[in-house]
């Protein structure tokens, strides 16, 4: 009665700070905001992370869209200069249309301050008209020297016109006569200042803004101009390696105490770099305007998250619970005749469901115990009739034993013999298994390596079949080759042919020329032309034809040298068919031989197997004997025991049955 007064009193102490909703709802919401805070977490890295790279596009859109102009602008410059060197020779020096052809480029192209010719004379041709002093020799300049050494348009470093004295930089190309002679170098002068607009038009957020930078680092363009005007070096402030090197990328830096993201792109040109910055602040404001929307957002959801779990859990979870608590609390009063209406499923209801078990089950066993304090009761009678009977029967058993102790002794000796014989017969085939499984991984080895071999020679075969068919295809297509190179052989003679008669035809036509007088002199000088065409055209043909004799000559040798490679692969290919067979030949040998091997592993597995057991039960045998003998003493003075015990044994059948009848009272208070 006072552990049921104990019990009532502990449900009624329970507070609601140690309550199972609480607990539960305490729980659950420590999870929900480690969730919480580990998503948006991970939210605003991969927002983060996304914004970065939309700003790093951005900047680097811009420059490549500069670097776009800036080329265009540039390409044009020196396809002008390309036109107008191809132009330029000493023919047109001579018909004095150099003058209109330097107007005509320095009108039509905006971005030339000045276009110009300095010839291998000295004598600088220029458009405008330059104020240059009067010993001024082109050719010393640098833009001169580079040009002469160099088979293509070159464009100089930033420097200082000598007319205009502003800063420009010059595209340059030789020029050459009929003959390749140098005639000088034609070139024009940009002005950095071109540039510069195009850089300044160009915006890069609110604050950003571009700016270029030569091979070494200078400013050649960018929107504050003395900058410009000061050749200053940016590399001072930023690490220029990667742009210089021909990359294109991003890098953040620090100017002047201010965080700044620039994205670069190369001008292969100049080999220089546009760059276009913008401070990390503005670049990236709108992670910060993300990461605060989200931090409201998941404070809201998690409330809202609350307040639905802890009205679910009360209504679901707790509000049961203290049902079954009160169910309980009649139980622990005594009343056993409790049901707990179920219509869940899940683990409260199996919970329930349990509770109805226990009830049942304890109802069970309270008239199990009524009926068995009523046995117990019988059974004390009749126990102590039975211990003076077992007295008397110990007596004898006590003989009995003494004659067992003697006979075990016996048979534990000789079974010792035995083990000892099993246990040197068990290690020799262990010795014999060891020496099967070292030969067993042996002939493993051996087949794997057979195995690669053979597959290696396959691989190998297939290549050789590879070869010959690419040899075969070579020499077909040799063969075509010479058939070609016979019909261009014909062809040039159809030309040799046509020059001779053209040749003359010409002098046909000079004679002609010379018979006609003043009026025939133009005719004449025509027919000189095509005289010296034919000429030329017959000397050409005769070279070609040359060529061809010796490529029809290397043709039939290369045909010769690939028809003996044929017939030596075709060798290998043999051999090696022959060996692949040896292969196979071997790689059956070794599975016969591991199959041997395995079925003699097997077979000494199994003696091995039976002499464990054996051994294992010769012990068995010698320790139940050992056993028996040391039992059989024990019994024996057990039984001297037993005697003494009896007659405690109806003392105490007596104190069952008082304790039988205190059982019967307390079931008493159980409603069942």
């Amino acid at each position: 009665m006072e552990e049921k007064t104990n019990i009532l009193s502990f449900l009624q102490k329970i507070k609601f700070r140690d309550s199972l909703s609480t607990k539960i709802i305490l729980m659950i919401s420590v999870i929900i905001i480690i969730g919480m805070g580990g998503l948006g977490y991970l939210i605003n890295n991969t927002v983060s992370k996304e914004i970065t790279s939309l700003a790093q596009s951005r900047n680097n859109g811009i420059a490549s869209k500069l670097q776009a102009e800036i080329e265009g602008f540039l390409n044009q410059g020196k396809e002008v200069i390309n036109l107008a060197a191809e132009q330029g020779s000493s023919k047109n020096l001579a018909d004095n249309n150099l003058n209109l052809l330097l107007r005509s480029i320095a009108n039509n192209y905006e971005q030339f301050n000045m276009v110009y010719l300095g010839t291998t004379t000295g004598d600088m041709y220029t458009y405008p008209e330059a104020n240059l002093p009067a010993d001024f020799d082109p050719t010393t300049r640098p833009w001169y020297k580079r040009a002469i050494s160099a088979n293509k348009a070159i464009w100089t470093d930033p420097y200082i016109d000598v007319d205009s004295g502003n800063m420009v930089i010059s595209v340059a190309k030789k020029v050459t006569d009929n003959n390749g002679s140098l005639v000088g170098v034609m070139a024009g002068d940009i002005s950095l200042a071109n540039i510069s607009n195009l850089v300044s038009s160009t915006k890069v957020g609110e604050t950003g803004y571009t700016f270029v930078v030569d091979h070494s680092g200078d400013l050649i363009a960018h929107p504050n101009k003395k900058l410009v005007e000061e050749r200053y070096d940016i590399s001072q402030e930023l690490d220029l390696t990667r742009a210089l090197n021909g990359e294109s990328g991003y890098l953040e830096y620090d100017y002047h105490g201010e965080e700044r993201l620039a994205s670069f792109v190369p001008i292969p040109e100049i080999e220089g770099a546009i760059f276009a910055q913008i401070p990390l602040k503005e670049a990236y404001r709108a992670t910060d305007d993300v990461l605060k929307r989200l931090i409201v957002l998941s404070i809201s959801v998690l409330i809202i998250l609350i307040i639905v779990i802890i009205f679910y859990i009360t209504k679901n979870v707790v509000k049961p619970i203290l049902n079954y608590g009160e169910k309980m609390k009649m139980v622990a009063a005594g009343n056993l005749d409790v049901n707990l209406n179920i219509k869940r499923k899940d683990e409260l209801g199996h919970l329930g469901l349990v509770f109805n078990e226990m009830i049942k089950d304890l109802n069970t066993l309270v008239h199990n115990i009524k009926t068995t304090s009523n046995q117990v009761t019988d059974t004390s009678r009749h126990l102590d009739q039975s211990s003076h009977e077992v007295g008397n029967t110990s007596e004898q058993v006590s003989i009995s034993i003494q004659d067992v102790a003697t006979g075990a002794d016996q048979q534990a000796k000789y079974v010792e013999d035995v083990s000892l014989n099993i246990q040197k017969l068990s290690q020799g085939i262990n010795d014999l298994a060891q020496t099967n499984e070292e030969v067993e991984a042996m002939s493993h080895d051996m087949n794997l390596v057979t195995g690669e071999g053979a597959e290696k020679l396959a691989h190998l075969s297939s290549q050789m079949e590879q070869i010959v068919a690419a040899v075969r295809k070579v020499a077909a297509d040799i063969n075509k080759l010479d058939s070609i190179s016979q019909e261009i052989g014909s062809i040039i003679d159809i030309i040799d042919n046509i020059a001779d008669q053209t040749n003359l035809l010409a002098l046909n036509a000079a004679i002609e020329a010379a018979r006609a007088g003043e009026a025939g002199r133009g005719f004449s000088v025509v027919a000189d032309e095509i005289r010296d065409l034919a000429e030329e055209s017959s000397t050409s043909a005769e070279k070609i034809k040359k060529l061809i004799d010796e490529v029809i000559n290397t043709t039939n040798s290369v045909g010769q040298e690939m028809k003996t490679s044929e017939k030596e692969i075709i060798s290998g290919e043999e051999l090696l068919d022959s060996a692949n067979k040896t292969f196979i030949k071997i790689e059956n040998t070794l599975k016969e031989i591991n199959q041997g091997i395995d079925k003699s592993t097997d077979i000494v597995n199994n003696a091995n197997k039976f002499s464990r057991d054996i051994s294992a039960k010769a012990q068995n045998i010698a320790g139940i004997s050992e056993e028996t003998s040391a039992s059989a003493e024990e019994v024996a003075a057990a039984s001297q025991e037993q005697t003494a015990s009896v007659e405690e044994i109806s003392s105490i059948a007596d104190e069952l049955a008082d304790r039988a009848a205190h059982l019967e009272d307390l079931i008493e208070k159980f409603d069942v």
